[in-house]
């Protein structure tokens, strides 16, 4: 009675210790997407343009456009808006379509994107859809995928006056690699928007390098005198391999400790 109630313990304890584990390997193991864009110049091409440089004056930094050229470059500076109508944080377009690429300055491993967009207010009227490409040379460019206004994801904050608050989030099987990213967004009367996010969640692909080796030195090293053993880096698997032996090792001496009286 009292060894199966030991090896019941040790069962326990055991499978106490891999349920912990796992739970903070995992926690460990996921990367949060980061947006790569903020900060990053971009350029725009507007098509069927309604008003040219819509709300925007060379003169101050008032109105709601970003400049049919970009010119404020306000749609990567980190500025979100909630409401739709923050003069500063929106880079707004008065065209059916824009075209916005921004240069991320090196190749990145790209997991996602997103472009808000608000309407249902100053005669603001819904979107089309954005579309989202990539390419490693700015010249050939790969659809990411499109996403219609009909799959875009509604905020629980409306927008200004009882208008809607949206958010073009496309998130991708396989990450891809990019250092230029196309938007190209559609809409029925403005592109009005105040952010462009493209999320990574690693950084930067190595590229090899170029530079010469070093010649090997004509001096033969001398080795040391003493010499301790290096310890290995322990990385997460080598501490769920360190946790599952202690625990096996002390479910262990329970059962010893049990059997010996």
């Amino acid at each position: 009675m009292k060894k199966t109630f030991s090896l019941f313990l040790a069962f326990l304890l055991v499978v106490s210790c891999l349920v912990t584990i796992a739970s903070v390997t995992a926690l460990a193991e996921e990367e949060a997407p980061v947006n790569i864009a903020e900060g990053k110049h971009y350029t725009v091409s507007l098509s069927d343009v309604q008003s040219e440089n819509y709300g925007y004056s060379a003169d101050d930094d008032g109105g709601y456009g970003d400049g049919d050229q970009g010119e404020r470059q306000r749609l990567t500076d980190g500025i979100r808006s909630s409401s739709g109508v923050e003069y500063m944080a929106l880079g707004a377009f008065a065209a059916l379509t824009a075209e916005i690429v921004v240069d991320l300055e090196e190749v990145e491993s790209v997991c996602g994107f997103s472009f808000d967009s608000f309407y249902g207010f100053y005669g603001v009227a819904a979107p089309v859809s954005v579309e989202y490409l990539y390419s490693e040379d700015g010249e050939t460019y790969t659809s990411a995928g499109l996403v219609p206004v009909e799959d875009a994801i509604v905020r629980e904050e409306p927008a200004a006056d009882g208008g809607s608050a949206i958010d073009f989030l496309l998130m991708l099987d396989e990450d891809v690699s990019a250092r230029y990213v196309k938007i190209v967004a559609k809409a029925t009367n403005y592109v009005w928007g105040s952010e462009i996010d493209v999320f990574a969640t690693s950084s930067v692909i190595d590229e090899p390098s170029e530079e010469p080796s070093e010649e090997p030195s004509e001096e033969p090293s001398v080795p040391a005198e003493t010499s301790e053993p290096e310890t290995p880096p322990t990385g997460d698997s080598g501490f769920v391999a360190l946790a599952l032996i202690s625990a096996i090792a002390l479910a262990g001496a329970v059962i010893v400790k049990r059997n010996t009286k």
